[in-house]
């Protein structure tokens, strides 16, 4: 019965373009079928039919929600994933990832909260997607001619692409002329107060994007950072890195390769300085937020 209702999971997303199909076990009930699968069949698989709902979740809102499953492994409370390995706790082959969103589809009687899973409950961009569980059991029979999860193998390779874009700045200008000239004014000394009326001003720019499948992630990031104080260039950097690191499904490493140029907007003693990098190594994850490379540079 779970293979089945893995099955309509994985058919729930495919609709829907979703990342993670989540079902309750006693949406199912287990049916002997020897010649055939009909739609009186669909109808007894099927015990309560439902409309499927698309939302989103964090990371580690899916956590809980799959340890909470875990704790009801044996009984018809326990839900089904379709897309998320709860064991290994992967998206689809990339590992979940606590502060990112994910598109989720599932019943309307589990986003209300059912079984006390309230992290479904507390999701955000909730959307009836106004389809039923069983017409689209039914036309996915219809379409596959089967009920099984093998058929649905290529969403587990599904690719995301992810991008983020920062721009930190800062002004600062003091008035320590006018200061001194108001001071003395009125008869005070100001000994106190030494430098000229300047200004400083930094901007920073880091732009990221990121090619991610079950397989293999690709990144490319950019760093530009340029100020001045006093009339003076301070900081001078623009950076471009790419990174690709390969996937390995039984060993504990991954190995990896990135290529980098580095260079200054402006120029200083007659030119402008320019710096090509490379390197390739094995990288392996700590715990959950930390990460170590083994790598050679040149």
């Amino acid at each position: 019965m779970d293979g089945r209702a893995g099955a309509v999971g994985n058919l729930m997303r495919l609709n829907t373009e979703t990342e993670i199909g989540v079902v309750s076990r006693k949406t199912f009930q287990e049916v002997d079928v020897t010649e055939g699968f009909y739609q009186r069949d669909i109808n007894r698989l099927i015990r309560f039919d439902d409309v499927l709902v698309k939302l989103e979740l964090t990371g580690r809102q899916l956590r809980d929600i799959a340890n909470r499953s875990r704790g009801l492994e044996s009984s018809d409370d326990a839900l089904i994933f379709a897309g998320l390995d709860v064991k290994n706790m992967v998206v689809n082959g990339r590992p979940l990832q606590n502060k990112e969103r994910y598109r989720i589809v599932t019943l309307r009687r589990l986003s209300q909260g059912e079984s006390g899973y309230n992290a479904l409950k507390a999701a955000v961009s909730v959307q009836n997607a106004g389809i039923s569980l069983r017409s689209l059991t039914s036309a996915g029979l219809e379409a596959w001619g089967t009920l099984s999860s093998a058929s649905f193998w290529e969403l587990n390779l599904k690719p995301v692409w992810r991008s983020g874009w920062a721009l930190e700045g800062s002004f600062n200008r003091n008035y320590i002329a006018r200061t001194i000239e108001s001071y003395r004014s009125q008869g005070e000394r100001v000994s106190f107060l030494r430098g000229e009326t300047s200004f400083a001003w930094k901007a920073t720019s880091r732009y990221q994007v990121g090619y991610e499948s079950s397989r293999s992630a690709t990144t490319f990031e950019s760093l530009a950072d340029f100020g001045r104080v006093a009339g003076e260039t301070t900081s001078d950097q623009f950076d471009l890195d790419l990174t690709h690191r390969h996937r390995t499904q039984n060993r504990k490493v991954d190995p990896f390769v990135s290529a980098g140029f580095g260079t200054a907007f402006t120029r200083s003693g007659g030119g402008r300085p320019y710096q090509a990098r490379t390197s390739a190594g094995f990288q392996r994850p700590l715990k959950k937020r930390w990460v170590a490379q083994f790598a050679a540079r040149g």
